[in-house]
Order: structure tokens, then sequence, then C-alpha cells
């Protein structure tokens, strides 16, 4: 089974490299063959959307709220939206550390389309689209996630960026998944 993985706001695709072959939330989502989405954060978002194509028989979403608006604090989200209209990269700098409990790496950063990325979380609610697509789906969350919790998803040892940090559990759920196709 073909996999399609899709990064997230503000990071590198590179990231999830491990879990197949990985492209921007930003970059068009072109499918020729049955596919497995897997994204995460916002390139969940992005996943979900494409839920309707044709050749979509699955869809995997790490660290991605299902209702957006009702799970993060909307305090910080226009706290951050305002700090990325100012100055993207020093925004980065201070989001990265916090969101995933690493130190910033500015080669791991990607600073396209940061507002937009924003607008298309903000304006996001998947947990609908979920709900009303028949295709496979496996929903992950990190237990330990600073931007959101989410008791109707699968919890993963980690933070929202436990998609690296715990690849091990993270690759074998979504093996397994895939596996039960």
């Amino acid at each position: 089974m073909h996999t399609r993985v899709i990064g997230g706001w503000g990071f590198d695709s590179a990231v999830l490299a491990h879990l197949g072959a990985a492209q921007p939330w930003y970059q068009t989502l072109e499918l020729t063959e049955p596919t497995v989405l897997i994204g995460w954060s916002l390139g969940g978002v992005v996943a979900t959307e494409a839920l309707d194509h044709p050749l979509v028989c699955g869809l995997v979403t790490l660290a991605t709220p299902g209702h957006f608006g009702a799970q993060v604090d909307p305090r910080f989200f226009h706290r951050l939206q305002r700090s990325v209209q100012r100055d993207p990269g020093a925004a980065l700098a201070r989001f990265h550390p916090w969101i995933v409990g690493e130190p910033f790496d500015g080669k791991r950063a990607d600073t396209v389309q940061l507002d937009q990325g924003l607008a298309r979380l903000a304006a996001s609610d998947c947990a609908g689209s979920w709900a009303q697509s028949p295709v496979a789906q496996l929903h992950l969350v990190g237990r330990d996630d600073v931007l959101f919790s989410d008791t109707d998803q699968h919890a993963i040892d980690g933070g929202h960026g436990f998609a690296w940090q715990n690849r091990r559990d993270t690759t074998n759920a979504i093996e397994a998944f895939i596996d039960a196709l």
C-alpha cells in the first residue's frame, strides 16, 4: 500500500520522512494509486480535506485536533498569529521548543505560508469530516501534547512531536493500521 505523509505548520516535512514520502502541507497533493494519507498537525487537516479523493483508502492523523476552535486555547492562538505577523522567524523560534519540547533548530523550520497555515487551522473542524467518511481512519495524539488533548484519539507517549520523538510506537501503530486494511 502506498503512503503519503503531509507535514505540519512551521516544520520541515523531512522530520516525518521515516513514515514515508513526505511533503509540505501547502504542496499540491497528487495521487496516482491507492494511498493511505498520514498527516501531522496541520498536515492532518490537509489530509482530512482529501478524504473524498477516490484514491484515498486510509487516513492517519498525528496530533491533529478534531475540533480546533474548541480544543486549542484561543488566547494562545491569537498571540501566535500576531507574533507570526510581526516576525515569523522569531515566532517559530519561540513556538518550536514549547510545542515539541526540544530546542529550536532553524534547519527543521519551514516558514512558507505561515499566516495561511494558521488561518487553515483556525477554520478546521476535522471531527465532522472523520465521522462522515467511510474511509478507514486512525487518529493518534500525544499523551502529553501541550497544544490540545482528545480522549477520542489513541494516545501515544510523547507530546505534539511524538511522531518523530517516539518513532517506534508511532510506526508500530501505523503499520498495524495499514496491515489491517
